[in-house]
């Protein structure tokens, strides 16, 4: 136990019994002015602490701040807590807690337009919204979330809720806290940030669209000119949005025109310092701790509290000063409000200055008492009397000689003098005028009471009877601060190796009266109140009887952690009549009061409520029913190699240099034929190997026109007989040598080269990226199409392609030009690329943290090219669809964006493409979109569609899935076919011009040809 705040006036061994009483001298009087006696009042109201209690954090440190108001008011969130700190030092919180632990919350003031009041968004991943009248009113939960943590923004007429994970938007009726739709927003697939300044006028940033305004509430809106817009903000009134390049504002004419610039839609006014003096703080920036620490409690829920020459009252409610006096001479003093009289005293003192006693003369006067020239100590005995140690008149005794001067609650004071081992006794002045002299238990003895009459007459000595079952009385120490608790009876307080107990003592008999013993980590005792804290335990107990009797305290859970172990961190745990201070994790909190919580309501969690949900429906999975009609297989299985068919060795002088292998094959088709005398070189693409490289050269040849080179890609969706390899045709590379070759395909001792395949949706062509350097010094780009020459693509005229990796790059091919797009910053560039030419045809703004997936996408007739992407669903239909915006292939404006239909897909009849059938070309893994398979004869996975969509309309050409094992039993046994085995079905294969065709393969070349039910 570490005990504080108490401290006995000695802490050395205790010897021998050796004191005597030597007088009792009943009319020495102290300095001038004398004794003045305030009017009488109820004593019986102000010998009583506060009987209920209420807990108040000591400040706002550690607080997250939401807003100064104009009067200085500082609003926060200190944990779970809404706190309010005025300018005077006043501090005010919310009854309830927000029922989420830190981040809290955040918080914002609602406008006029939805009612006021004020807002608070709970964070994780089911967010709550609760509004309050004010800001300390009482929550009331409006709405949950339903898809993770939610920025709120005001709508014109309802709250809208964006989801900070997905940016999906979802609106709430500020009334009923129903999901109602969020309002016309512009058709996007997703709104990354969006703000309205009042119920017309409003701009959001959208996913491709870039910024867009309104001036009717949603009705229309407008594209503004704002390149890589990052979010939109209301600042003081005004749209502002916030760009790479610098912050736009957009005035109330819907214009955007960049800050600082002619026609600027800011209206910057200048605010010159406020000349208004800060508002005095007689008590420091924390009045309330100051009544806690030294005040008085009073009948009217006030405190008194005299400091630095002020004599204070403080509303205990909010530490808020309610009134002020001077306390004349006391201007550099520290005073300690005491029981004095049948009121209120105030024992003040400071280095130099010696000590002084002041009455308390409602309604908030003091008249000095007595002043002694040195400083002294000044003991309450609870009764109203003071005792102070040293001769009444300044001056010493005489040596070996203790003096006290006893303040009478009644009549003159008188002093008292011990001799002997002095420093050991204890006295105390009852409220009768009889003066008590308490030797506690020492060297043997179990101590003793002296009794001085009030007038005259004889003293009195009373042996200690302790109980002999609380050996701490005999070896303990017996702390300073002994009071008269009731009439004829003391409490005490015995310390002990870490142990503190509270003892009742009888002066007529010498009866001791023992409480439990306290082992707790932290004891505070302040006559007989105290306070005992278990930090580990995370409890605390407290008494008011002088430790006969403890009952448990209610220690707040807002967010503050727990008490601290250390209790001299952050001030210390302190205690006095007014209530106590409490160091915490996050920060001091003050008890204000004792007792039980005077609102057993008081910081509970606000009350959760279900109400409105915002219906969802949940994604389903297509699962279309197959059937396996053959097997292909390759005459050998040849794996995909797993590293460059090459190996490095030393030359003669010691140079490193490449050593080419054999060719091996490709998904299970043969590998070129490799001329004699010449050296191999292969490549293949990063990933699920879409493509290898091949290319030869006549070893140790000079440049030439020798040199050779032929891609293979594999089309997953090709059914026709074979392993669904298409090779392009043997080309003239642009390395005419073997060292060159090996350079290019990053065989050399320099930069790694990287290979990756974007393959067109058509399955009979691919782009080839080598990219060096982990594309950081660029790729080449190839161009390949089946029976076709393998051409080397030129760089882009505008800017680098960047980092060519599937799935953020991609291309599609459309009349012998190549678009390819690639996520370049904050942006999505789309390049067309000619055989002699390639340029920046589009540029298209990401919006969000974490935006979706885009894909360039092509008509399955004409020359249509567009970009495809997932976003939020239309309220009350579908939780995500698909959109695409169509591209110029000219570099001109992007066209309108098209809404496809929801991205799930088990929601829409599914048929099979026909020749004439055109759309929107799709391979739905290449969007994440599932599809199940039941397929009799095989077991595969990774199931995806090739699909053309338009909105409204879905078919399917092909099924294409990863090949695990052939289950359907195989024919008997007859000699090997050149190419391929057949494997007779399990059961009946879909068949008819509606069925769809199913291609299940693995890497070795295997695959099972079917087909499935639409």
């Amino acid at each position: 136990m570490r005990l504080l705040r108490a401290r006995p006036s000695s802490s050395s061994p205790i010897p021998p019994l050796a004191l005597s009483l030597l007088a009792a001298a009943c009319g020495a009087a102290p300095q001038k002015p004398g004794v003045v006696r305030p009017p009488a009042r109820d004593a019986a109201m102000l010998l009583a602490p506060p009987d209920r209690s209420r807990w108040m954090p000591e400040s706002l440190d550690g607080a997250d701040l939401v807003e100064t108001l104009p009067d200085g008011t500082r609003r926060a969130l200190l944990g779970r807590l809404r706190v309010e700190a005025s300018p005077t030092g006043a501090i005010r919180r919310a009854r309830d807690l927000l029922p989420i632990s830190r981040p809290a919350a955040a918080a914002q003031t609602l406008p006029a337009r939805l009612g006021g009041g004020s807002l608070f968004v709970t964070s994780g991943s089911n967010a709550q919204v609760f509004r309050a009248p004010d800001f300390l009113g009482r929550l009331t939960m409006l709405a949950r979330g339903t898809s993770g943590p939610v920025a709120v923004i005001p709508g014109p007429d309802r709250l809208l809720l964006r989801s900070l994970g997905q940016d999906r938007i979802e609106a709430v009726d500020v009334e009923t806290g129903a999901f109602v739709a969020p309002l016309p927003l512009p058709l996007a697939p997703r709104v990354s940030s969006l703000a309205f300044a009042d119920a017309r006028r409003g701009v959001v940033v959208a996913d491709l669209l870039g910024v867009l305004s309104t001036l009717d509430a949603g009705a229309s809106w407008q594209r503004l000119p704002v390149v890589e817009a990052r979010s939109v903000s209301l600042e003081d009134g005004a749209l502002v949005v916030q760009a790479s390049a610098g912050r736009w504002l957009v005035d109330e004419s819907g214009r955007a025109v960049a800050e600082g610039q002619p026609g600027d839609a800011s209206r910057v006014i200048a605010v010159p310092p406020s000349k208004a003096r800060p508002p005095r703080r007689p008590l420091g920036d924390k009045p309330l701790r100051a009544a806690l620490d030294d005040g008085w409690p009073m009948p009217d829920g006030t405190a008194v509290v005299a400091r630095a020459g002020k004599l204070a009252r403080v509303r205990l409610d909010d530490g808020e000063v309610v009134g002020i006096s001077s306390l004349a001479g006391e201007e550099d003093s520290a005073c300690v409000a005491v029981r004095y009289g049948v009121d209120v005293g105030f024992a003040c003192g400071a280095p130099g200055r010696g000590t002084s006693i002041h009455a308390f003369v409602p309604p908030l006067g003091a008249a000095p008492v007595a002043r002694f020239a040195t400083a002294r100590a000044v003991a309450a005995s609870g009764s109203g009397a003071l005792v102070v140690r040293g001769p009444c008149a300044d001056g010493e005794p005489p040596a070996g000689v203790a003096a006290y001067c006893v303040l009478p609650r009644e009549g003159a004071p008188r002093e008292i003098h011990t001799r002997g081992d002095v420093g050991v006794e204890r006295v105390v002045a009852l409220a009768d005028g009889r003066v008590v002299v308490v030797v506690p238990p020492r060297g043997g003895s179990d101590g003793q009471l002296t009794l001085l009459p009030a007038t005259g007459g004889t003293a009195r000595v009373v042996p200690l009877v302790l109980p002999d079952d609380v050996p701490t009385l005999r070896r303990g120490l017996w702390l300073d601060g002994v009071q008269e608790i009731e009439a004829g009876e003391l409490s005490a307080w015995v310390e002990s190796g870490g142990s503190l107990v509270g003892v009742r003592v009888k002066v007529d008999d010498g009866t001791v009266v023992a409480g439990r013993v306290r082992e707790e980590s932290q004891a505070v005792v302040s006559g007989t109140l105290g306070l005992v804290v278990a930090a580990k335990e995370r409890r605390a107990h407290e008494t008011v009887d002088g430790g006969i009797t403890w009952t448990p305290v209610d220690l707040p859970d807002a967010g503050q952690g727990s008490p601290l172990r250390d209790p001299s961190i952050a001030g210390g745990l302190h205690c006095g009549r007014v209530g106590c201070a409490m160091p915490f994790d996050r920060g001091v909190w003050l008890r204000v009061g004792w007792g039980p919580r005077a609102d057993p309501t008081d910081l509970e969690d606000a009350e959760e409520r279900l109400g409105p949900t915002r219906g969802s429906s949940l994604r389903r999975t297509p699962t279309i029913t197959c059937g396996i009609s053959r097997v292909d297989a390759p005459r050998e299985e040849d794996e995909a190699p797993t590293r460059p068919s090459w190996a490095s060795r030393r030359s003669d002088r010691g140079e490193p240099e490449q050593v080419s292998a054999s060719f091996r094959g490709f998904r299970g088709a043969p590998p070129p034929p490799l001329p004699t005398g010449f050296a191999a070189f292969s490549e293949g693409t990063t990933g699920q190997g879409i493509a290898r490289l091949y290319a030869w050269a006549p070893k140790g040849a000079a440049a030439g026109r020798a040199a050779r080179y032929q891609v293979r890609f594999f089309d997953r969706f090709d059914t026709a007989p074979g392993v669904g390899v298409r090779s392009s045709s043997i080309s003239l590379p642009p390395w005419h040598d073997e060292a060159a070759i090996a350079e290019a395909l990053g065989a050399g001792v320099g930069t790694s080269v990287v290979f990756h395949a974007l393959p067109d949706v058509s399955g009979r062509a691919t782009l080839l990226a080598g990219c060096r350097g982990g594309g950081r010094d660029g790729c080449e780009l190839f161009s390949v199409a089946e029976g076709r020459a393998v051409s080397q693509l030129p760089d882009a005229e505008d800017e680098p392609y960047g980092r060519l990796f599937p799935p953020t790059a991609n291309a599609v091919w459309v009349e012998e030009s190549w678009y390819v797009a690639n996520a370049v910053g904050a942006s999505l560039v789309v390049f067309r690329v000619e055989p002699t030419r390639s340029r920046v045809i589009a540029r298209l703004p990401r919006g969000g943290s974490n935006p979706p997936l885009a894909r360039l996408v092509r008509r399955a007739h004409g020359p249509g090219i567009g970009v495809l992407v997932r976003g939020q669903g239309v309220f009350g239909m579908s939780d995500e669809e698909l959109y695409v915006l169509p591209l110029s292939a000219d570099g001109g404006p992007p066209g309108e964006l098209v809404r496809l239909g929801p991205t799930d897909f088990a929601s829409r009849p599914i048929t099979r493409c026909h020749a004439d059938d055109d759309g929107w070309l799709l391979e739905t893994a290449q969007m994440g979109l599932p599809v199940g398979l039941r397929v009799q004869g095989a077991r595969v996975t990774d199931a995806e569609l090739r699909v053309r969509i338009d909105p409204g309309r879905l078919c399917v050409d092909t099924i294409a899935a990863r090949l695990l094992d052939v289950t359907a039993p195989a024919p008997a046994a007859q000699p090997r076919k050149p190419a391929l085995v057949a494997v007779a079905p399990a059961a009946p294969v879909p068949s008819g011009p509606d069925a769809i065709p199913l291609v299940a393969s693995n890497a070795g070349g295997k695959r099972a040809i079917g087909s499935c039910a639409p």
